[in-house]
């Protein structure tokens, strides 16, 4: 692990951190993800603007979102 360590440190210097947890040290994560979701029905036909509002049902099914 610390040859690995060592190549990441070498190669992008001051671009990132590197962690090297001990053995069944509880590392944790955090993950941003963007979300977005697909319009169908009347509303898909309708233009609208970045600022306006929708009062819908919201369908989240297998990582996969759409507005009713």
């Amino acid at each position: 692990m610390s040859k690995l360590k060592n190549a990441l440190t070498g190669e992008y210097k001051d671009r990132i951190s590197i962690l090297t947890p001990k053995n069944c040290q509880q590392v944790r994560f955090k993950l941003v993800s963007k979300k977005s979701a697909k319009i169908i029905g009347k509303l898909a036909k309708t233009i609208m603007e970045e600022t306006d509002r929708i009062k819908n049902h919201l369908i989240g099914h297998d990582k996969s979102m759409k507005m009713i």
